[in-house]
């Protein structure tokens, strides 16, 4: 009876120790797991601008480039707004694209637009649109 009871025991003893380093085992795996996503996954954001003065505004464009760990580009976004006073010349963004050079490090990204003037003349309004294209090397 008593070896049995010590065998009981140890049996016991046995498991709860199994079961007390098996989530610690676990959580490690995890955590290696998610080391390991994080260093293949590692991405990096770059900004590039341009700016163009219209005398008491600007025009400011914008491309953002995210590369991954070998440098190469992954995501291409772009914006352009004018700050300022919008008269006599204004600014209304249409599209963007971009092409990259043959490694995929980089490239050039097209920004367009249109510059929309406006004047008075012997109280008539002269409007007119002109597009434009903004070059920016990422």
């Amino acid at each position: 009876m008593k070896k049995q009871l010590v065998a009981a025991l140890s049996t016991i003893a046995l498991s709860t120790s199994l079961l007390a380093t098996a989530p610690l085992q676990s959580n490690n795996t995890a955590q290696t797991i998610t080391a390991q996503a994080k260093a293949k996954a590692k991405t990096t954001t770059k900004s590039y601008k341009y700016v163009e003065h219209t005398g008491v505004s600007k025009i400011t464009s914008t491309v953002k480039v995210t590369r991954n760990s070998k440098g190469i580009v992954k995501k291409v976004k772009a914006s352009s707004v004018q700050t300022g006073v919008s008269f006599p010349i204004g600014y209304k963004y249409k599209n963007f694209s971009y092409k990259l050079n043959k490694n995929k490090k980089g490239g050039t990204a097209y920004v367009r637009g249109y510059k929309l003037y406006g004047a008075t003349v012997a109280g008539q309004e002269i409007k007119y649109k002109k597009p434009v294209t903004y070059k920016i090397k990422f």
